[in-house]
């Protein structure tokens, strides 16, 4: 297991120290920590790499402190959107997901369902791997009144995350049908459908993805990083039968080895 802090010089060249260990008493046991005395002062001059993963899911700002590593990698997903729904017979929007963020790389939440167009899926910005969230569907009717059906168009799902809510069907004027809620992380809510009109209302886009892994120096021990998650967009139609389904928040996942 590798101490980062440590060197020793071989061949002309200084080489990161590997495994390092002590003679105690006749038996040679493995250096964990390494100090020195600075001014009166013990100071750590080298730490194990001890492997990790820390999962972000719920919505807000957080700082993640760098541990010792060889190898670390950060993954956001944006917020889905929100799907579209029919507020007192009048067709509502969504609301757009949050952007999430790790340090220098982010993924931009979903757009909003409208009436009847889905919401388009999130961006993001950075990152060596990365992948738009996918587009909400449209709502639509089918027959005509007074046997309309309407069908509220599926959320949109994130890139290796979760997958957008189910459009809602409404079978007559009086028996509306409400969106599902996208899945964590990044899914878009489902769009609520009502059997006037156009029929249902558009499902919100996914959130987009994105993800990097730095060699050790890019970001030193101890230091901090900037962690964002983003909120799920809230639905349209909100307190009626056809609304839509909230979009699920996003996500950061943090790894080192």
């Amino acid at each position: 297991m590798t101490i980062p802090g440590i060197h020793v010089r071989a061949g002309g060249a200084w080489k990161e120290a590997v495994d390092q260990y002590v003679r105690v008493g006749g038996v040679w046991k493995r250096i964990d920590e390494a100090y020195v005395r600075v001014g009166g002062v013990w100071k750590q001059v080298a730490q194990k790499v001890v492997p990790g993963s820390q999962w972000y899911s719920s919505p807000g700002s957080y700082s993640f402190t760098v541990p010792a590593h060889n190898s670390l990698s950060g993954t956001a997903w944006g917020a889905g959107g929100g799907g579209g729904g029919v507020s007192n017979l009048t067709p509502a929007a969504g609301v757009a997901g949050g952007y999430s963020q790790f340090g220098s790389i982010g993924a931009y939440g979903g757009s909003p369902g409208g009436a009847p167009d889905g919401g388009s899926g999130g961006t993001y910005w950075g990152g060596s791997s990365a992948a738009n969230g996918s587009s909400g569907s449209s709502g639509y009717a089918s027959g005509s009144f007074p046997n309309l059906n309407g069908y509220g168009g599926a959320g949109g799902g994130s890139y290796a995350g979760g997958g957008g809510g189910a459009g809602g069907h409404a079978t007559s004027p009086n028996n509306p049908g409400a969106g599902s809620s996208g899945s964590w992380p990044g899914g878009g809510g489902g769009g609520g459908a009502y059997a006037i009109f156009n029929g249902g209302t558009g499902g919100g886009g996914g959130g987009g993805y994105v993800s990097a892994t730095y060699s050790r120096g890019t970001y030193s021990r101890g230091s901090s990083i900037l962690i964002v998650v983003g909120a799920g967009g809230a639905p349209g139609g909100l307190g009626y039968g056809s609304q839509g389904g909230y979009g699920a928040a996003g996500g950061v996942y943090a790894s080192w080895s």
